[in-house]
């Protein structure tokens, strides 16, 4: 009973503690099995969208360049920049927008399409080609039919030329032999020739241009390493005058045929350059070669040519002074190559021969009227060159001798003299 008693009294007290809790719930709108509601935890903010881009710099054979500076600008500011790989490429993380891509090198002036220079969320990789731009400081007068001009210079590969919607020259120097295809990149059609060289500009082409090509042969005997290296002329004419530039270029294709001028020159070495040593009686007369009476004699007890008989004056040739009839022959090798091309009976080349040691070695004894003994080698070189280049050959309008008559037997001596 006691038991039934304690469990009645707590059970009472259950119910008293329930109808307080009933009663303090009158009036509340929550339900009494509800807690009030808290705000749900917030992500921390995030940054504005990016985009990964890759720019890639080439040359005009798709060869990748490095040590290219390349800049990213947003309405003409710079945002970034950086150096291209071995790879030719950069790459940017920037972002969501649109931009301006800007090239520049220290190896030069490049041109390139700036208009496909974008990069954006929808274009995030970028390839350009880089074309050097042709160089103004080094522009070549040339002489035109219309009169003087500049010349742009252009080179192996590829070079932007900007046009002035006539005509517009340049100059390609050779910097070795070779077969070379000229021809052109631009938006519209360019009349493209070959106009000769940078003294002589000619009205017309002086080469076919065959698809809007001219394939160029350069010899070895046109490059000189001293500075006198041929230049090539070319014309490029806009069909429209909006096009304002183009990319020139030239690429060679291969080795020229060999031809007797690309061979190498063989110098004539003399042998018997010696002062004269006896004494000169009178003063120094030119010998006349339209005498037929003509006669000079070779003393081998003294080495020397006589004039007349063997006992005669000794015949001397001038090396430093004028004859009637040519410049010195140290004047004529100065301006010009005093040798010649030998040929056998056949016709077949064999070889080129060059007497400037010969002439510069004699130079070097002449008397104070620049003459010095007539030998038998100086008999060889003015007999050798003088048929070469014809000069007593009488059908030849460009004979030394104008009207009057000699024979080639004594024609040669026309260039020496004797004393008295």
């Amino acid at each position: 009973m006691k038991h039934i008693s304690r469990f009645a009294s707590v059970l009472a007290m259950g119910l008293l503690a329930t109808a307080l809790l009933t009663g303090c719930n009158q009036g509340n709108d929550l339900p009494s099995n509800t807690l009030p509601e808290t705000e749900a935890p917030t992500e921390a903010p995030t940054n504005a969208a990016t985009i990964s881009c890759t720019v890639t710099v080439k040359d005009y054979a798709g060869n990748p360049m490095a040590d290219v500076v390349v800049a990213v600008l947003k309405n003409g500011e710079e945002v970034k920049k950086n150096v291209s790989k071995a790879d030719g490429t950069v790459k940017f993380t920037l972002e969501a927008d649109t931009y301006e891509v800007s090239v520049t090198s220290t190896t030069g002036d490049f041109y390139y399409d700036t208009k496909a220079a974008i990069l954006s969320p929808e274009a995030t990789e970028l390839t350009l080609t880089l074309y050097h731009k042709a160089n103004e400081e080094h522009a070549v007068t040339i002489w035109p039919v219309d009169g003087e001009k500049k010349a742009m210079p252009v080179g192996e590969g590829a070079t932007f030329v900007e046009l002035d919607g006539g005509m517009t020259y340049v100059v390609f120097r050779p910097e070795r032999d070779g077969v070379y295809v000229i021809s052109y990149i631009a938006d519209g059609n360019i009349d493209l020739g070959y106009y000769g060289s940078p003294m002589v500009v000619f009205e017309n082409k002086m080469l076919d241009t065959v698809d809007n090509k001219v394939t160029l042969t350069v010899h070895h005997s046109s490059i000189n390493s001293e500075g006198a290296t041929a230049m090539f002329v070319f014309g490029l004419e806009p069909d429209a005058v909006e096009t304002d530039g183009c990319v020139v270029t030239i690429t060679r294709t291969g080795d020229p045929e060999k031809t007797p001028a690309d061979e190498p020159w063989v110098e004539y070495q003399p042998t018997q350059v010696k002062a004269y040593e006896g004494t000169l009686n009178g003063t120094f007369k030119d010998i006349d070669v339209t005498n037929p009476a003509l006669t000079v004699v070779y003393n081998e007890a003294d080495g020397y040519y006589h004039y007349g008989t063997i006992d005669g004056p000794v015949v001397f040739l001038r090396i430093t002074t004028d004859s009637p009839y040519l410049a010195a022959l140290t004047t004529v090798a100065e301006n010009s190559r005093v040798g010649v091309y030998h040929y056998d009976e056949n016709g077949k080349f064999t070889g080129k021969e060059s007497f400037h040691d010969m002439i510069s070695a004699y130079a070097e004894i002449v008397n104070g009227d620049g003459v010095c003994p007539l030998t038998p080698e100086l008999e060889y070189m003015i007999k050798t060159f003088g048929e070469y280049q014809k000069w007593w050959d009488l059908s030849f309008s460009g004979n030394i001798f104008s009207e009057k008559i000699v024979t080639p037997e004594t024609a040669w001596l026309f260039i020496c003299g004797y004393y008295s």
